[in-house]
């Protein structure tokens, strides 16, 4: 488990857990402001469809 505490934009996100994809990561906390819907949407979308 990460927990980024609302520390990151959408684009830093999204590299970080590319970054944590060699570690099997399950859980992904609080990357972005709570409200940003969209934004969380583009985190969690699959590279390929980006």
């Amino acid at each position: 488990m990460v927990d980024a505490n609302y520390s990151m934009t959408v684009e830093q996100a999204i590299k970080a857990a590319q970054a944590f994809e060699p570690y099997n990561l399950q859980w992904f906390e609080e990357p972005t402001i709570p409200d940003d819907y969209l934004g969380f949407a583009q985190i969690a979308m699959p590279p390929e469809y980006c």
